[in-house]
């Protein structure tokens, strides 16, 4: 227990040799103790592999991951949220491989897993649905990418409210495919009710200043032009660059570069 604990601070300061070293004492203290196909010795192979992908050594990682999942699928169910779990992993990890048909199939049945067993609204569902709407962006099915965030959007909009992080981040996902079709007709209520949530969401003091930076963009380019508001991309901009600033961050150019672009267009 003391290794896992270790092993999961020092992740989280970023993954290196040490914290490797910590997490195959813990994987094989667990196959020791519980057997090889325990849940606890599962979940201690993903962490591992997630420590080695973390760290781009994907060679080694993808081993454990199949794995894993293949022990998940033969000693427990299809259904279990430790089998999702694997599965969500190795779909992501396909992406990143550049396999992402794979990863497609892969995260399908995660989606419809989750579904099953924890219900269309829970968290954890809708935030592999935004998965699935990235895997199938990163493949050039832009409509279908569209569909899966607008459906994940709508789902946590509904369940946690417009201000909370995940809907944030599911609005712009949504926002960059419309735009990048140049924001077709069909899209145009979906945009209204984005415009609509951003205003909500902008209320809190924390939003990141990517966030902000993302709906100053919504504002000011939305289609048709009369959802725009130039102003209040212009404040959002402002609160970007300010928000960048504090933190020292590498991106305040291109925030600035919102910031005039909005102030542009606010006259």
């Amino acid at each position: 227990l003391r290794d896992r604990n270790l092993a999961v601070l020092r992740s989280r300061q970023g993954p290196n040799d040490e914290t490797l070293a910590l997490y195959r004492r813990v994987l094989e203290g667990q196959r020791r103790g519980n057997g090889p196909d325990h849940p606890h010795t599962l979940g201690a192979m993903l962490n591992l592999a997630d420590a080695l992908v973390e760290m781009n050594r994907l060679d080694e990682a993808e081993p454990l991951l199949r794995d894993a999942v293949a022990r998940w699928e033969r000693v427990h169910s299809s259904d279990k949220p430790g089998t999702l779990l694997a599965l969500h992993n190795l779909a992501m990890f396909e992406l990143r491989r550049g396999r992402p048909a794979e990863a497609e199939a892969l995260m399908r049945r995660v989606v419809a897993g989750r579904e099953r067993v924890l219900g269309r609204e829970h968290s954890e569902t809708l935030g592999a649905l935004v998965n699935l709407g990235t895997i199938l962006h990163q493949s050039g099915k832009i409509v279908e990418a569209e569909a899966a965030f607008t459906s994940a959007w709508q789902r946590l909009r509904q369940a946690l409210g417009d201000t909370h992080t995940s809907t944030l981040i599911a609005s712009n996902q949504l926002v960059g495919v419309i735009a990048e079709q140049g924001w077709p007709q069909r899209s145009r209520d979906t945009v209204a009710a984005l415009i609509d949530s951003a205003r909500h969401a902008v209320q809190r003091s924390d939003v990141s200043a990517n966030e902000l930076n993302n709906l100053a963009y919504l504002f000011m380019q939305a289609e048709p032009a009369g959802l725009r508001d130039p102003q209040a991309a212009f404040t959002l901009a402002a609160r970007a660059c300010e928000a960048e600033r504090a933190r020292s961050g590498s991106s305040l150019w291109m925030y600035l570069d919102t910031l005039a672009s909005a102030q542009f267009a606010a006259g």
